[in-house]
Parts: structure tokens; C-alpha cells; sequence
């Protein structure tokens, strides 16, 4: 309690009036060259110390009981401490299955990238017969070699 309000003043005012603190559990592990971890704990005061309204953690209940046929209320207002425990962190270790996958996977995307690409450039450009010519292998080899331009193609048949 001493580290989440370090004030003895408003530590007693806590006590006595209610309040709210978080406990954040962080674990943040490397299992790569340790198969130990520890985790970083924080504590912090969650609720406001200087309010208008109701500081602390509080809530009311009604005990209701009958004496003599007529029904009485007793309205209590309870104070209390309230814990807020967030636990969040992360671990890891290197395995190579997955990153056999992954490039896997990569390399698979980037073979329909060129089946995408032969499509595009076979079925909606104005130079498509070049295109094709060219990935079809019917171009002259100076073309390929770049002395020429793409006039010199010839046509089979």
C-alpha cells in the first residue's frame, strides 16, 4: 500500500474512505537464453484523492426488515478497498517451423504476382501481341540483346 500512495495522510484517507489501485503484473520473457522469467510489478492509485464527489470506492445497500407490521430501512454506505489486477506481457522463443512457413507462404504470393502480371499485360494493354511475342520466346535476338527496336519482331507463319 506504502509504494501505490507513498502520503500517510492519504494513505489513511484510503483506509478509512475507500479507494481504488491497479496492480500491473508485466512479464516480458526471451525464452531464447532463459528458461527463467520474472515478472515487473507496478503499483498506482486509480482513483482521484481530490474529488466533490464520493473520493475512494464505496457503494450502498439497503438492509430492510419488518417490526410489528411496519416495514423499516436501514440505508448503509460501505467503504473499501478495491483491487485492479492487469496482467499483460509478452514471451518468445525461435523455432523454425514457423519461419519455414512464413517463407513459404512468401514465396507463394510472389508466384501469383506473376501470374497477375502476365494477365494484366496479355488481356488489357494496347501492346499485347508484343507482350506476348516476348514471353512466348518469338523475339529476334537483337531485340533481346537491345540493338534493335521492337519493329524488327517477326511473325511466325
Amino acid at each position: 500500500m506504502t509504494i501505490a500512495e507513498p502520503d500517510d495522510e492519504q494513505k489513511y484517507r484510503m483506509l478509512y474512505k475507500g479507494g481504488v489501485i491497479v496492480i500491473e503484473i508485466i512479464w516480458n520473457c526471451d525464452f531464447d537464453f532463459s528458461d527463467k522469467c520474472l515478472p515487473r510489478f507496478e503499483f498506482r492509485r486509480f482513483d482521484a484523492k481530490e474529488t466533490k464527489t464520493a473520493t475512494g470506492f464505496n457503494f450502498r445497500f439497503a438492509n430492510r426488515f419488518r417490526v410489528n407490521g411496519a416495514e423499516y430501512r436501514t440505508l448503509y454506505k460501505a467503504y473499501g478497498l478495491r483491487f485492479i489486477i492487469n496482467v499483460s506481457g509478452t514471451a518468445g522463443k525461435f523455432n523454425i517451423v514457423p519461419l519455414m512457413m512464413t517463407i513459404g507462404a512468401g514465396l507463394g504470393l510472389m508466384s501469383i504476382s506473376v501470374i497477375v502480371a502476365d494477365c494484366v499485360m496479355l488481356h488489357c494493354t494496347k501492346n499485347k501481341t508484343l507482350y506476348q511475342k516476348i514471353k512466348e520466346g518469338e523475339v529476334k535476338k537483337e531485340l533481346i540483346a537491345g540493338t534493335t527496336t521492337a519493329s524488327t519482331l517477326y511473325n511466325d507463319g
